[in-house]
């Protein structure tokens, strides 16, 4: 379940041309960012993981164009919490698989785009598995040194999701609340001590997302995704929606709750609440006993 979450909350929320535009734009170098043409920016159908690896990598495709030609920027997002060593191999063959997709559908074309991979890397530590081909191919030292050059070349382009670089980029405008917030939960999510007190800091995000035309149905997602992921108590989430966010926080609650239930996800939540609510009655009862016998 825990992959399938994470799949879902990125192809929901970065398969989003808005989502992202910033993300892509701040993982390329300026020289090439600034070279391409943002408003051409298009998801690109379809999958070239290998599908026993799909519990370990999503894949997003995109195209945008540059003054001479088509770009394909290939973004693979590394979900185990230890990395990956064979990444810089895995990525030249998939994007082996996109060139072949594009020849087949492009016959006679002598003019194949350009497909740059980048790496989203939100596990435990930090990425310390090689970024160059040659690095995992060319063991032998001596052999590597006269045979890199001649080889095919790729540096991965590997981005570490932590909090600390979500919040500048989104500072820095480069991201969205909703994709600041959707990678945050990515990074956090699985290995947090305390989500809420994480969701307390980044209440400023969710009432941005909130205010927007999909406020509701993004904060639901958001929902679905912590409770399918952590073991955070659905009683005290729903509380702190609420309290921080009022009658939006609620209704996403709601609406998340209702989606889990129509994809029958939904007893563990309503064991969750039905604890919450247990929870709040006897601490309430406390108070009016506490109340009463200061009373006397």
């Amino acid at each position: 379940m825990s992959f399938q979450s994470h799949d879902a909350l990125v192809k929901a929320v970065f398969a989003q041309r808005r989502h992202a535009e910033g993300l892509l734009k701040s993982l390329l170098p300026a020289s090439v960012a600034g070279r391409l043409d943002w408003s051409s920016l298009e998801l690109r159908p379809g999958s070239f993981v290998d599908p026993s690896l799909r519990a370990r990598h999503t894949d997003l495709l995109f195209s945008v164009q540059s003054p001479e030609q088509s770009v394909l920027l290939y973004v693979l997002v590394e979900h185990q919490s230890t990395v990956d060593p064979m990444m810089p191999l895995r990525a030249v063959i998939y994007a082996g698989r996109v060139w072949d997709r594009y020849l087949s559908d492009h016959p006679g074309d002598a003019s194949p785009p350009a497909v740059l991979p980048i790496v989203l890397h939100h596990g435990r530590k930090p990425w310390s598995a090689p970024t160059q081909l040659h690095e995992v191919v060319c063991r032998d030292r001596t052999l590597a040194d006269g045979v890199a050059e001649r080889m095919i070349q790729l540096d991965l382009v590997v981005h570490e999701v932590s909090e600390a670089s979500c919040l500048a980029l989104h500072r820095r405008g480069m991201l969205t609340a909703l994709g600041t917030l959707a990678l945050l939960l990515l990074d956090k999510a699985r290995q947090s001590d305390d989500i809420l007190a994480d969701l307390r800091r980044w209440v400023g995000l969710m009432r941005v997302v909130l205010s927007e035309p999909s406020g509701i149905a993004a904060l639901a997602m958001v929902v679905q995704y912590i409770v399918e992921v952590t073991g955070t108590p659905t009683g005290d989430l729903e509380t702190l929606l609420v309290s921080e966010l009022g009658p939006g926080g609620e209704e996403a609650f709601v609406t998340g709750a209702e989606q889990l239930r129509e994809e029958g996800r939904m007893q563990g939540l309503e064991r969750g609440l039905a604890q919450g609510r247990e929870e709040g009655r006897r601490a309430e009862r406390a108070r009016l006993l506490i109340k009463l016998l200061d009373a006397r």
